[in-house]
């Protein structure tokens, strides 16, 4: 074989991560009988594809042109499977911030349940009901924020399994880590807002009366 030329890193493939070591021959020269077109076009496809078989048939009436393709559909065909595993991927990780909401509202509304009467005494002895408002968030967040810094180190050190699905995109990328750890905080403490606000309702009197 005679090297005609040396061409610059190129992905040939829509899902490739990088560009990878590959001969391109003539194909004069090749062992394959199947031979691509791309044709680029600002008019319509389907008539550029009439024309093209129109011509293939007066070069040689056996020839067929068959499975012809926008280049956008070749693309999406190429990155199904990524697309696929990362909707569900994004499923999972929307189902684990809801079960982490209805976690930490379980967990806070029991902890106002069991303390009803600690909270009927206060607002009889003078408490706010923003102060106990405010107890009952600051509990959630002693018990949110140290999950939620647990599971970004768990996510940092696992990062290297999903490298070889993204292109594009750190796995370690700090705005993404920052989305998390002020959505995760915030969804939980949405979530524990209303037992919070039940607390801060509670009637001393009949808190006191049903002791």
């Amino acid at each position: 074989m005679t090297v005609v030329g040396v061409v610059g890193d190129v992905k040939d493939q829509p899902n490739s991560t990088g560009a990878e070591p590959a001969f391109w021959l003539s194909e004069y020269q090749a062992s394959e009988q199947d031979m691509s077109i791309a044709i680029r076009t600002q008019s319509d496809p389907r008539q550029v594809a009439d024309g093209l078989r129109d011509a293939v048939h007066r070069l040689d009436p056996e020839l067929a042109v068959a499975d012809v393709k926008l280049m956008d559909q070749v693309a999406d065909a190429s990155v199904s499977t990524p697309r696929f595993t990362f909707v569900l991927v994004g499923l999972f990780a929307a189902l684990a911030v809801l079960l982490a909401a209805i976690g930490a509202y379980g967990v806070i509304a029991y902890t106002v349940t069991q303390r009803s009467t600690e909270f009927g005494l206060r607002v009889a002895l003078g408490a706010q009901r923003g102060d106990l408002l405010r107890m009952v968030l600051a509990q959630s967040a002693r018990i949110v924020v140290p999950g939620t810094i647990v599971g970004v180190l768990l996510a940092l050190s696992l990062s290297r399994v999903v490298q070889t699905l993204i292109y594009g995109v750190s796995a370690a990328d700090p705005v993404i880590y920052a989305c998390v750890i002020i959505m995760v905080p915030a969804v939980a403490l949405l979530a524990s807002y209303i037992p919070a606000r039940r607390a801060a309702q509670a009637d001393p009197m009949q808190t006191l009366r049903a002791e």
